[in-house]
């Protein structure tokens, strides 16, 4: 199977689904990525430092390495941006839907309280609409809660991520630059991949709305 993900920023696909991601290229499915921002606005007292992008890509294409991603695409959006960018971004990712043909694409869900993250779920849902082939949509999270935000016309899926929960770990900790955020973000993931394992029966999740 060939499997697309698209993330905002350069954490976000590990932080959302990097357990499902390492999961998938063990068993041999076909992983490319596309990350929408440059990384130039965090940390703030490196603000727009060119060698910060430079450090913010290093960093994503280890972490991709590291969970079997064959292929890692950056459009380059400033980060708050993308909003700003949808009309620009839609003809290029459909130019890769086309190219690479996904049967299953991993993006930010519809309802996530982040704008950059909403932007790239409006960007896909535009491009799909200009390609013949329509692939399974997978909604991940990043830092809302599915619970709050439940839709009826959406299935919630609950991956079992336990065999490859050290992998996503080992991923997340590339992100040298972004450690002040992904620790709390960490804790957070935690205590949900808990609460979700609790009602699955796993040691560690990963949940999705499937669309």
């Amino acid at each position: 199977m060939k499997v697309l993900v698209l993330g905002a920023h350069s954490d976000d696909s590990v932080l959302g689904c990097g357990g499902t991601m390492a999961r998938l290229s063990q068993e041999k499915n076909i992983i490319w990525e596309v990350i929408f921002t440059n990384g130039a606005k965090y940390p703030p007292w490196k603000l727009n430092n060119i060698k910060l992008i430079k450090e913010r890509k290093s960093e994503a294409k280890k972490a991709s390495k590291i969970l079997g991603v064959k292929k890692t695409i950056f459009f380059n959006i400033n980060d708050t941006e993308i909003k700003k960018n949808i009309e620009e971004s839609v003809p290029k990712l459909v130019k890769i839907l086309k190219k690479f043909n996904p049967e299953r694409v991993y993006v930010h869900h519809e309802k996530d309280m982040h704008t950059d993250h909403a932007s790239v779920f409006k960007i896909l849902s535009l491009a799909l609409i200009k390609v013949e082939t329509k692939p399974e949509i997978y909604g991940y999270e990043v830092n809302s809660w599915f619970n709050f935000i439940q839709k009826p016309d959406t299935l919630q899926v609950i991956c079992d991520i336990t065999s490859t929960y050290s992998t996503k770990l080992k991923a997340l900790e590339v992100f040298k630059s972004q450690q002040t955020l992904i620790k709390p973000l960490k804790k957070i993931l935690q205590i949900k991949g808990l609460y979700y394992g609790l009602t699955s029966g796993k040691n560690h999740t990963e949940t999705f709305f499937k669309y």
